[in-house]
C-alpha cells in the first residue's frame, strides 16, 4: 500500500471539507507541534480488504471538546465524554471512508473506536506512517494519520493507536 504526494494534498482537502461540513469549522495545514498536549484524544477506523491499515484522527482534549461542541451545537462546558466519543468517531469514520477511497482495491471500514490510551497496543506501528497530515482547528492541533498493517496482524479497533502528535 503506497500513497503519493498528491494523496497527501487530497487528505488535506478531505479534512477541510469534513470539518466544514460536519462542524462548520476551518482547519489549516500546520507543522507538527513541538510537543504533545497533556491530554490527547484519538479515534481510529481500520481499513481491511486489499489494503490493510488504520486511519486515525487525533487532537488535544480541548480540541476534541470544541469539535464535539460544534457538532452538537452545545457549549464546550456542556460536552461530556459521550459527545466527544461520538464526534471524534464520526470524524474518523468520514475521514477514513474518504481515505479508503484513495487506497487500491476493494476495502471495508470498521466502526470507529475512541482509544483507551492506557491499554497495550498489540500492533506493530514502529514503521513510519504512510501519511501524516498536521492541521490546526481554532488553535488546537489535529493529526490525521494512515498506518499500514501487516497482513499477519489482526486489526483490533479498540486497541490504542500511538499516532505521534
Amino acid at each position: 500500500m503506497t500513497l503519493d504526494p498528491q494523496d497527501l494534498a487530497e487528505i488535506e482537502e478531505i479534512a477541510r471539507d469534513v470539518w466544514n461540513a460536519l462542524l462548520g469549522l476551518e482547519v489549516t495545514v500546520a507543522q507538527a507541534p513541538d510537543e504533545c498536549p497533556d491530554e490527547v484524544v484519538t479515534s481510529v477506523v481500520t481499513v481491511s480488504g486489499d489494503a490493510l491499515g488504520v486511519v486515525g484522527v487525533q487532537t488535544s482534549g480541548a480540541g476534541a471538546r470544541a469539535m464535539a461542541a460544534a457538532m452538537f451545537m452545545m457549549g464546550a462546558d456542556e460536552v461530556g465524554e459521550a459527545e466527544v466519543a461520538d464526534a471524534l468517531g464520526e470524524l474518523a469514520n468520514v475521514v477514513g471512508g474518504n481515505v479508503k477511497g484513495l487506497l487500491p482495491g476493494s476495502n471495508r471500514l470498521s466502526l470507529p473506536a475512541l482509544l483507551d490510551t492506557g491499554a497495550e497496543d498489540p500492533r506493530d506501528l514502529t514503521q513510519p506512517p504512510l501519511a501524516e497530515v498536521f492541521l490546526t482547528c481554532d488553535g488546537e492541533p489535529v493529526l490525521i494519520a494512515l498506518h499500514a498493517l501487516s497482513p499477519a496482524v489482526t486489526p483490533s479497533p479498540a486497541a490504542p493507536e500511538r499516532i505521534p502528535c
